[in-house]
């Protein structure tokens, strides 16, 4: 870029300004992408890397004509957002799974708790953990899994020596 360039300069900074401010939306992206893929759903971060890829090409053939540079701006923006659909969906669904898995296991570890009833020779009377794993039989792959106690990752810091101290040894 040559001196007098502004209109250059004007572009690349509208550029960098709408792209800038979503930036949100493609952390969101990276973070829900790589807890999915880390749960085992292998097949919804591909199927979003189609839908961003797609929504490249639409926002190409459509807004480019539309709308100039502001539709060329616009297109990684809503590439994010399309390849969102599919993870938000599944996101969703795999933490229904979750909490399903965690309130089995609650009712469970309450139910030995109440009838002192468990497997060993031992009492349930005390038991206040436990842990599950759901696995697909067919596939091997992890549906759930979750454990008791646990800690909220919110308070993580300030539980921390809480945590420690605990018997059942959440950490």
């Amino acid at each position: 870029v040559g001196p007098g360039e502004h209109r250059v300069i004007a572009m690349a900074h509208e550029y960098l300004i709408i792209n800038g401010s979503l930036y949100w939306v493609l952390a969101a992206l990276f973070v829900w992408r790589g807890a999915l893929q880390g749960m085992g759903a292998t097949w919804v971060p591909t199927l979003a890397g189609v839908m961003e890829l797609i929504a490249r090409g639409v926002v190409g053939l459509v807004l480019v004509d539309q709308l100039g540079f502001l539709g060329v701006t616009l297109a990684a923006p809503l590439a994010w957002v399309g390849a969102l659909i599919p993870l938000t969906i599944a996101w969703f669904l795999q933490r229904r799974r979750l909490l399903v898995a965690e309130r089995a296991l609650a009712d469970t570890i309450e139910n030995i708790r109440e009838t002192g009833q468990r497997s060993s020779k031992k009492s349930g009377a005390d038991d206040e953990g436990g842990a599950v794993v759901v696995i697909d039989v067919n596939s091997g792959e992890i549906l759930a899994m979750a454990c008791a106690p646990t800690y909220n990752l919110a308070t993580f810091n300030a539980d921390y020596n809480d945590l420690l101290a605990d018997e059942l040894s959440p950490l």
